[in-house]
C-alpha cells in the first residue's frame, strides 16, 4: 500500500501544545487556519529553530506537516516521534525518526525535485536536482514528514537547521498532525490535477489588456469504480460526512514520489461532496461488494 494515495484527516495539531525554541512570532500561530500567520524564529541558531509537540493524548499518526514556510533550499530537519512512557522509559520510547538507519536523523527539507534527465547541463542545480529560490516563488511550500506507517504517538520533537536562510529567520505556518486514510485501491487512471484560474483581466478603452495576477489554488479530482464497499462506507463516507466542504484535509497523491511530493501534496478542502454509488461495479475478482466514489479537492492558500 506504500504507493497508494493518502487523505490525512482530522488535524490533531490544534489540540497539541508546541513549546521550546525561541520564536519572536508565537508558536500558537501554528494552530491558526490563516496560513499567513506564521511562527517566526528570533534567529537561525539551532536552539531557536526547534520545538517539542506534545499531543493532547496518544494518537495514531502518520504525518506531521508545516504548511507555508520560508525554509531555504539548503534547510534540513530532524523529526522524532515518541510513544507512551513506561517505567523503563519515562520520557516515552523513541518510535521513529527521519533519515535512515545509518544517519543521525537529519534529512533535507527539499529533496531532489527534478530528474537529471529533465535538466540542462548548465543548470546551477544540475547535480542536486534541488529547487532554486525562484522555483519556490508563487506557491505554498510545505515541510512534509510522512512516516512509513501509523504510530501511536504522544510527542514529537522537531529541529531545523537553516542557518543559511537569507531572511535571517525561519517561518513555519499551519501545523497539521494527522492519521490517515490510505486507499486500498488507487484512484482510476485519469485522475485530474490542475489549477483554479483566479487572475482577472480587463481591457482599457484603447484596447490594451491589463491583468491582475492572483495565486491559483491547486485542484484535484479522482474517482473510484471498484472501491471495497466496507472501505467506501467506513472511510470515504466518513470523510464526506465529517470534513464536509469546510474542514482541512492534507492530501498526498503519491507518498513514494519524493521528486514530486511538493507538487502532489497540499492542504485542501472538499469543494464538492459527491454521492457514493454502492454496488455499481464488480470487483476485479468478479465478486460483489464494490462501490464508486470520488474526491474533489481545492487547495487552501
Amino acid at each position: 500500500m506504500a504507493g497508494k494515495g493518502i487523505a490525512m484527516f482530522p488535524n490533531r495539531g490544534d489540540a497539541a501544545a508546541p513549546t521550546g525554541g525561541d520564536w519572536q512570532l508565537s508558536l500558537l500561530n501554528l494552530q491558526n487556519r490563516i496560513l499567513q500567520l506564521v511562527a517566526r524564529s528570533r534567529d537561525l541558531q539551532l536552539t531557536s529553530t526547534q520545538m517539542v509537540i506534545p499531543l493532547d493524548r496518544a494518537r495514531s499518526v502518520r504525518a506531521l506537516v508545516f504548511i507555508n514556510t520560508n525554509a531555504s533550499t539548503s534547510a534540513r530537519k530532524r523529526v522524532r516521534a515518541y510513544g507512551l512512557p513506561s517505567e523503563a522509559e519515562p520520557d516515552g520510547a523513541l518510535l521513529w525518526q527521519t533519515g535512515d538507519a545509518a544517519s543521525d536523523g537529519w534529512e533535507d527539507v527539499y529533496p531532489r525535485e527534478r530528474p537529471t534527465a529533465r535538466m540542462q547541463w548548465r543548470d546551477t542545480n544540475f547535480w542536486s536536482g534541488k529547487p532554486v529560490p525562484e522555483d519556490l516563488a508563487g506557491s505554498t511550500q510545505s515541510i512534509i514528514t510522512i512516516m512509513p506507517q501509523l504510530f501511536y504517538i504522544v510527542r514529537f520533537t522537531v529541529e531545523f537547521d537553516d542557518q543559511a536562510n537569507p531572511d535571517g529567520f525561519l517561518d513555519l505556518g499551519r501545523l497539521f498532525v494527522a492519521g490517515q486514510w490510505q486507499f486500498s485501491v488507487n484512484m482510476k487512471p485519469g485522475q485530474q490535477i490542475g489549477f483554479m484560474a483566479r487572475s482577472t483581466s480587463a481591457r482599457s478603452l484603447g484596447g490594451t489588456l491589463y491583468h491582475s495576477r492572483k495565486r491559483h489554488p491547486r485542484t484535484l479530482r479522482g474517482d473510484w469504480d471498484y472501491l471495497p464497499e466496507d472501505e467506501a462506507l467506513s472511510q470515504l463516507y466518513e470523510l464526506l460526512r465529517r470534513a464536509g466542504t469546510d474542514a482541512e484535509i492534507f492530501f498526498v497523491a503519491k507518498p513514494d514520489d519524493i521528486v514530486n511530493r511538493q507538487r502532489l501534496s497540499f492542504l485542501c478542502r472538499q469543494s464538492e461532496l459527491t454521492p457514493i454509488g454502492r454496488g455499481t461495479a464488480p470487483g476485479r475478482d468478479g465478486q460483489p461488494g464494490r462501490a464508486a466514489g470520488a474526491l474533489i479537492l481545492e487547495e487552501i492558500i
